[in-house]
């Protein structure tokens, strides 16, 4: 740590007062506890944005103009309690962002224990929260979502959630649907999802919670072959708001998917039990639909040629009004 703190001495020294970015990725092979050094006052008190990788325990002195904080790990985790000290002492922090596994979590840590952690205070700022990287099954800690989640659940002022997971997704589920003593998402607007190999009754149980949804914007970001499907949850006519629980507030919930087969899976199953009927999209995205090979098209009243019956169909509209029947051939 002794070179970590002269480097950060001289940084301090030589920079002027616009320095406002620091990433550190730790490639040391031992456990020593990562901290900025407290008596860099002016460092500490100028920093906006601070990345940190596969630390191990952290400490740092209270930053007030700090916005933006990114903690990675996998091979090192940080001790809750370090954690909790930390996220108390930054009270304008607006985006967070957890990639992969950087909390060591207990496995007797429950997460009614985990939703009071926090200090009251922590985190009041807070807008933007993302949860980023996959866990195995070879995971020690076993809900390990859940867990992060229900640590998080005091910072009510989040207005943007997104969520990339695969076989933890019932946990997200979960978080998004289950009774709580209080609201967990009260001020959420905007939820991203990007679900990669989900288990089948994990992703329809996270469509069940939106249960009154027929209809879709589906569009593909070129400049990352990425489709993304975006859909606003029905409002109360009386109340302007959600009926979801957790979710009163939510205006917009869109999945994303790097590839034709992740698309066709969640499609498949959102399709079934009279769910996700329509999709707008633009010729150029339905092209590369059936580019991949997966789909079949036809006008709205052309019969589906599948006799077996093993498969979805959804309406898609494009530009100009032409309705096609899109015929998804099931997987399962």
């Amino acid at each position: 740590m002794y070179h970590l703190e002269a480097a950060l001495e001289r940084l301090t020294i030589h920079s002027s007062s616009s320095f406002r970015s620091l990433s550190i990725h730790n490639a040391q092979p031992t456990g020593a506890p990562f901290h900025l050094p407290t008596h860099i006052g002016a460092f500490s008190q100028l920093l906006q944005t601070l990345q940190l990788y596969e630390i191990s325990d952290l400490q740092l002195p209270e930053m007030t103009c700090l916005r933006v904080l990114v903690l990675s790990g996998s091979r090192k985790r940080i001790p809750l309690q370090s954690i909790a000290s930390v996220l108390g002492k930054l009270p304008l922090l607006q985006t967070l962002v957890f990639e992969g596994s950087p909390i060591a979590f207990k496995p007797y840590d429950s997460t009614e224990y985990l939703s009071t952690a926090l200090p009251a205070t922590a985190l009041s700022s807070l807008t933007c929260l993302r949860l980023r990287g996959l866990r195995s099954r070879r995971e020690l800690i076993h809900n390990y979502l859940a867990r992060l989640l229900a640590l998080l659940s005091p910072a009510s002022s989040i207005m943007s959630l997104e969520v990339e997971t695969g076989i933890e997704l019932q946990d997200l589920a979960d978080a998004l649907h289950n009774p709580w003593p209080s609201t967990r998402f009260p001020n959420l607007r905007i939820a991203t999802f990007q679900i990669i190999s989900p288990p089948d009754r994990s992703l329809q149980n996270l469509l069940n919670i939106f249960t009154t949804i027929s209809d879709a914007k589906l569009w593909l970001m070129p400049s990352h072959k990425e489709y993304r499907l975006m859909f606003k949850p029905s409002l109360d006519s009386a109340t302007r708001l959600s009926p979801l629980v957790n979710l009163p507030r939510l205006e917009r919930v869109e999945f994303r998917f790097a590839t034709e087969s992740r698309l066709r899976k969640f499609l498949d199953i959102a399709a079934k039990d009279d769910g996700l009927r329509t999709l707008w999209a633009s010729p150029a995205t339905v092209h590369e639909l059936l580019a991949s090979g997966i789909w079949t098209a036809g006008h709205v009243t052309t019969h589906c040629a599948n006799q077996a019956g093993e498969c979805s169909h959804i309406h898609l509209v494009c530009e100009g009004n032409e309705t096609l029947n899109m015929c998804l051939k099931s997987e399962r």
